[in-house]
């Protein structure tokens, strides 16, 4: 029987939302505010290529979390210009505190399937974050009256790695008080959600958001459309 389900963040119980333009206009003003006039699209290409997490994440730095500090001196660097410890700061605030003005929303489902889980379930958060970190993301769970279901709560820049990296996974284990067996994660990215949960040895579901699994792809046990048919593959995985 199962005693913990896991649930990512991102297309899973909330909808993605990109803050790359907002972002992308304050580096701008930035540097205008420093002498230097750049090209726009050179502004959003070094964003991209600074800022995307997989532009760092490899194996071969056992998926290690990249936090914004590094990220914008990275990004000051490629431009040739020397930005101060103040400055950098002052970025970060307005940086990561932007999705409390413009917060993303919820995914159909997610406060009903939740409610009526954690009656049953220890119920647990295990999210990769990029710029926004984990302490801004749930002060938006608790504006939309979420954050009260999970028990634990695991984020990449808090644990200083990403999902990939199985620590993840044992490290919401751990704070639910539970064994792999008898968790499910639930989670919309094959290479990270499934693959990850799988590799600690939980049951996995994944939520399709109309991409069909193609072959030779990382196998979930279950594939739900929605979040409301999760209900029937945990009964399902209780019935093994």
């Amino acid at each position: 029987m199962l005693e913990i389900i896991t649930f990512d963040l991102w297309n899973t119980i909330i909808h993605n939302k990109s803050y790359k333009n907002v972002r992308v206009k304050i580096l701008q003003d930035f540097l205008t505010q420093k002498g230097r006039t750049i090209n726009l699209n050179d502004i959003e290409g070094t964003y991209e290529e600074i800022f995307h997490r997989f532009s760092y994440n490899s194996e071969l730095n056992e998926h290690r979390h990249i936090y914004n500090k590094n990220r914008l001196e990275n990004f000051f660097k490629s431009f040739n210009l020397d930005i101060t410890s103040l400055e950098i700061k002052k970025l970060i605030k307005t940086f990561e505190s932007y999705m409390l003005t413009d917060p993303p929303t919820l995914k159909e489902g997610a406060h009903e399937v939740l409610y009526h889980l954690s009656k049953t379930y220890k119920i647990g958060l295990i999210s990769d974050t990029g710029v926004t970190p984990g302490r801004i993301i749930k002060k938006m769970l608790q504006n939309h009256g979420i954050l009260k279901f999970f028990k634990a709560t695991i984020f990449s820049d808090e644990v200083g790695y990403y999902k990939l990296n199985p620590i993840m996974f044992n490290i919401a284990l751990k704070k639910l008080n539970g064994t792999p067996e008898k968790a499910v994660h639930i989670g919309d990215l094959l290479e990270t959600d499934i693959k990850g949960a799988r590799n600690a040895g939980m049951y996995t579901v994944w939520i399709k958001n109309n991409y069909n699994l193609k072959k030779n792809e990382i196998k979930p046990n279950y594939i739900i459309n929605n979040l409301f048919e999760l209900f029937k593959c945990i009964d399902q995985i209780n019935k093994i």
